[in-house]
């Protein structure tokens, strides 16, 4: 694999942890938690796919498709755990004066 590869996966799971940060994100730490979350589940479905000699969804010398589809469910999972829910009108407190 070359090097170009290796920045073109980087990129790509990078891409797809900004959108989700786009979308669930509130403030880098969130980002920083979506961005490792995809690099190493990407990279993981990606050896996954190797090893099991998949080549459905191969690019090249990458398997974009299992690799995708692993760092989507990782980070999807990681917005799900992530998400807090802005607080309803309910429960904010007037202001004081």
């Amino acid at each position: 694999m070359t090097w170009m590869t290796v920045l073109f996966g980087v990129l790509v799971a990078a891409t797809l942890a900004a959108g989700m940060h786009l979308r669930w994100g509130r403030g880098c730490v969130t980002l920083g938690i979506y961005t490792l979350v995809a690099e190493i589940s990407f990279w993981a479905g990606h050896w996954a796919a190797g090893r099991q000699g998949w080549n459905w969804g191969r690019w090249g010398a990458l398997a974009l498709g299992p690799a995708l589809l692993a760092a989507l469910a990782a980070v999807g999972l990681a917005a799900f755990l992530l998400y807090v829910p802005p607080p309803s009108a309910e429960t904010r407190k007037p202001p004081t004066r």
